[in-house]
């Protein structure tokens, strides 16, 4: 069987390699921070770590690798890490480089074509990266395949050029869906070639194993052409609303939106065409690529179903607002001030929000609220501080905090949740909680413990004052957790579970579960054990009576003790 070693795996593009690597029944390892291990199917093995540190996890690592797939080095120093760990583990390293380090001399683009983008550091950095991997690959005794994706796009991401850079991709549809202005470059004439991530994937994997890939460089890209302007269309017919759009010249927006200089002037205000014909020799499954039509048509559906997946960047929202107004100030052009306001798509908007779009929307007030950022910075390292030597008073502290501030301090914390009296352990923010979910009193959340730093000052005399047994915990939608429940890290409950009191959660709970025990164990089905439920109440005389609550406690009382003998 294939063993793959993947660098990431809950990614945009990683995502779609990993499904591909499983359809195809490979052994499939991923090291992952837990951040998003909603999104990871089942089949694939977590390592939860980080791949900058990797001191932390390389003793669980196998030392046979058919392939690693390293998606996050972005420049040398980090290559170079990965590598002098991890070299001796594999046969053949892919790294994912960019189409972005491809210069601008040919109008059609081939491997051939010389690297070099001066405009944008991130694809000079990628152009260091494989040069550092050419000059060295012999040295650490691999085969080497280096991929450049250039614009994919796939169930989580809607491709543009101005669009937030945390890639919170909805913010874009949210703009089109409220009749804001969307800002394009130079009328969206410049041409683009969009790849689904499904189709990149199949020609990733078919490089596995492959002579054709050894010690190449393939860019994957489809063979599909389209104007930014045609791209933006196609979104908005599928969101059912027509873009309004807002065009001003490159130099123009630079002037307003520096930060967007390397992203226009070193890729999306320029043609870029790719010869494909490289990758299609190479990957016999590269074929039949999935039109943009109806790749965005299921890139916005699985948006709309996913509200999980649905964030908006309001502070970017509001700074593009500012720039068209600033824009169009500049061409003479009267706009609607009534479409450059604080507008969402979503049903629930918190205060938190709406003072983000005030801070990208007026930017003085943005600097005033960087100062009140750097100030929390500071005051919750001080705080980091005093929690090592005054856990159990901050421990009372966070069992006191009101669900508003809880909302920010979770990674996630979904609408309708009913949080008691709980403990919630260190680090809240390895804690996701979904939609519908009611945890009641005394449920103690284990996501750190200080037994690793404990345990090298024993082992290690001290050398590894960084090691931390931690991992996160994920709770999906309409789930129950009874009181007294204790969850250990590195653990996922599915949606629609029961977890009845006293329970100790040592490993993920499939959906639709009741479970109890020290250790929890699987009890029933949650539908047979509503059904049982309910088959019962229908039995007692007081069930579905217009009575008053003391006679349905006077009748209780008859029903389940009267005429019983005990003995004590």
């Amino acid at each position: 069987m294939t063993k793959i070693l993947i660098l990431g795996g809950s990614g945009i593009l990683s995502l779609d390699v990993l499904n591909e690597g499983l359809r195809r029944s490979y052994d499939i390892t991923c090291i992952t921070r837990g951040i998003r291990d909603y999104r990871l199917p089942r089949g694939v093995n977590i390592i939860h770590g980080d791949v900058n540190k990797l001191d932390g996890v390389v003793d669980g690592l196998d030392n046979n690798y058919d392939a690693i797939f390293d998606f996050l080095s972005f420049d040398v120093k980090g290559l170079k890490y990965k590598l002098d760990y991890l070299a001796t583990k594999c046969k053949q390293y892919f790294f994912v480089s960019s189409s972005v380090a491809y210069s601008f001399e040919d109008e059609v683009i081939t491997e051939n074509t010389k690297l070099g983008n001066e405009y944008w550091d991130y694809g000079s950095n990628k152009v260091k990266c494989e040069q550092f991997l050419r000059d060295n690959y012999k040295k650490y005794g691999i085969i080497f395949t280096i991929i450049r994706p250039y614009i994919t796009y796939g169930k989580t991401r809607i491709p543009f050029g101005i669009i937030p850079v945390n890639g919170e991709y909805w913010s874009l549809a949210n703009r089109i869906i409220n009749d804001k202005p969307i800002l394009l470059w130079d009328n969206g004439k410049a041409k683009c070639t969009l790849t689904n991530t499904v189709d990149f994937a199949k020609a990733y994997i078919d490089l596995v194993n492959n002579p054709k890939a050894y010690n190449e460089a393939f860019h994957i890209t489809s063979g599909e052409v389209l104007t930014w302007n045609e791209v933006l269309q196609y979104v908005g017919k599928e969101l059912k609303k027509k873009p309004i759009v807002f065009s001003a010249s490159t130099d123009d927006i630079i002037k307003v939106l520096p930060e967007y200089s390397g992203v226009l002037l070193g890729d999306k205000a320029r043609d870029r065409i790719f010869d494909n014909s490289k990758i299609v020799d190479a990957a016999p499954d590269f074929r039949n690529f999935k039109p943009f039509a109806v790749g965005i048509a299921e890139t916005i559906k699985n948006y709309e179903s996913n509200p999980r997946e649905r964030t908006i960047d309001y502070e970017w929202d509001g700074r593009i607002d500012w720039a068209i107004n600033k824009l169009a100030k500049k061409q003479g052009i009267k706009l609607d001030k009534l479409k450059l306001r604080f507008r969402s798509s979503e049903k629930v908007v918190s205060f938190k929000d709406k003072i983000s779009y005030y801070c990208g929307r007026y930017p003085t007030l943005g600097r005033f609220c960087n100062y009140i950022r750097k100030g929390l910075s500071f005051f919750k390292k001080i705080l980091r501080y005093f929690k090592k030597k005054c856990p159990d008073r901050i421990k009372r502290m966070v069992l006191r905090k009101p669900e508003s501030d809880l909302n920010m301090a979770f990674h996630y914390l979904g609408n309708n949740c009913k949080l008691c009296n709980c403990d919630f352990g260190n680090d809240l923010k390895l804690i996701s909680i979904g939609n519908n979910v009611v945890i009641e009193d005394n449920t103690k959340f284990i996501n750190y413990r200080p037994t690793a730093e404990f345990f090298d000052g024993i082992i290690d005399n001290g050398e590894n004052q960084k090691l931390r047994n931690l991992g996160p915990i994920d709770i999906a939608d309409n789930v129950y957790i009874c009181s007294n429940v204790i969850l250990y890290p590195n653990v996922k409950i599915g949606k629609n579970c029961l977890i009845l009191d006293g329970s100790v959660i040592t490993t993920s709970i499939e959906e639709n579960s009741v479970v109890m025990g020290n250790p929890a164990r699987v009890i029933a089905k949650i539908d047979d054990w509503y059904l049982n439920i309910k088959n019962i109440n229908l039995k007692y005389p007081w069930y579905n009576k217009n009575i008053s609550h003391d006679e349905i406690v006077r009748q209780r009382e008859q029903y389940f003790f009267e005429g019983k003998q005990h003995e004590y």
